[in-house]
């Protein structure tokens, strides 16, 4: 989870990272009672290492690796 001011000043946002190019990820806001807003690499325009410079805290979880069958 991240908190990026420029984003939501208030909460925190879920952060998914996929791959290890920097471009494929999502952001997951959950402030707004019964409702998600997710938003995508392209909607900012930064890569993934950008976001967490830009975050004031991180709370990394366990990383899990997602294999399709």
């Amino acid at each position: 989870m991240v908190l990026v001011p420029e984003i939501n000043p208030g909460s925190f946002l879920f952060f998914f990272e996929k791959g290890t190019t920097g471009f494929s990820y999502s952001l997951r806001d959950y402030s707004i009672h019964n409702h998600v807003t997710e938003r995508r690499a392209r909607d900012f325009g930064w890569t993934a290492d950008e976001v967490r410079r830009k975050a004031t805290h991180i709370l990394d979880g366990p990383r899990e690796n997602r294999t399709t069958p």
